[in-house]
């Protein structure tokens, strides 16, 4: 059946097949241990989530010249983890079906079988779940630039701000993990959604407001507005290192 994704991108749009998300993904497919012919998007239910499983679904002759496979051949797919940990997870899990279903998109479900007590527990849990599931298959997450400000703080506060915030890709098991639009901003993702009338589908995590127990949460709701009033904007800084460094891979690969 053919993916029914309406509506077209003005020019200016800020989320597109840019040089960089290009590139990345050239990395990816370099990365990859096998030819592949699969992308598998992690839909969270979140608004970057969305916006880039439908950004994916809609590009897929576009993303099959850059992997070089035909697009009769490229498989679009999605992977939903339910961590079990509020009843909020059954909404977004509900919201993820129904965004596939709408759009065609083959999705992969898995869930908790345990008690997951932290953030790194429940990144651990989802992550064998999908090395267990998913084979072969260059793998999206919705990483923006906002998210790299975050861990880049969050690095300086642990005294190494030399750090890379964000890696462009990771070798996994059975799969390599890319972050294309890592160079787009929260801001890129809120007004596709709006474009695409994708909001119905968007549920985000409540636990996002929440500062206690949460220095990522803190940098995000309490310091960065703090250094937007002071016009102090880490954007601008940040994207030109990781565009340093994306060079730098991009000319080590030849």
């Amino acid at each position: 059946m053919q993916l029914k994704i309406p509506g077209t991108v003005p020019n200016n749009y800020m989320l597109r097949l840019s040089k960089s998300v290009t590139d990345i993904l050239t990395l990816a497919k370099r990365k990859a241990t096998h030819q592949t012919a699969t992308i598998t998007v992690m839909l969270s239910s979140g608004v970057d989530s969305v916006a880039i499983a439908h950004f994916v679904a809609k590009n897929k002759h576009q993303l099959s010249n850059i992997l070089g496979i035909p697009t009769t051949s490229l498989v679009v797919q999605a992977f939903h983890f339910n961590h079990k940990l509020r009843d909020q997870n059954d909404l977004m899990e509900e919201s993820a079906v129904a965004f596939c279903n709408d759009f065609n998109i083959p999705l992969t479900l898995k869930q908790s079988s345990g008690i997951l007590v932290s953030e790194a527990h429940a990144r651990n849990a989802r992550m064998t779940a999908l090395t267990e599931s998913i084979k072969d298959s260059i793998t999206l997450t919705a990483h923006h630039l906002n998210d790299c400000v975050e861990s880049y703080l969050l690095n300086t506060l642990r005294g190494h701000e030399g750090y890379l915030p964000i890696p462009f890709f990771t070798k996994l098991q059975n799969c390599v993990m890319s972050h294309p639009f890592i160079f787009n901003t929260k801001n890129d993702f809120i007004e596709y959604c709006k474009h695409f009338n994708l909001n119905k589908y968007i549920v985000e995590d409540e636990t996002n407001k929440t500062t206690k127990g949460s220095r990522r949460n803190l940098i995000r709701n309490e310091i960065l507005p703090i250094l937007h009033r002071e016009n102090i904007v880490l954007n601008k800084t940040i994207s030109n290192k990781m565009s340093t460094r994306l060079q730098e891979l991009m000319n080590e690969e030849g």
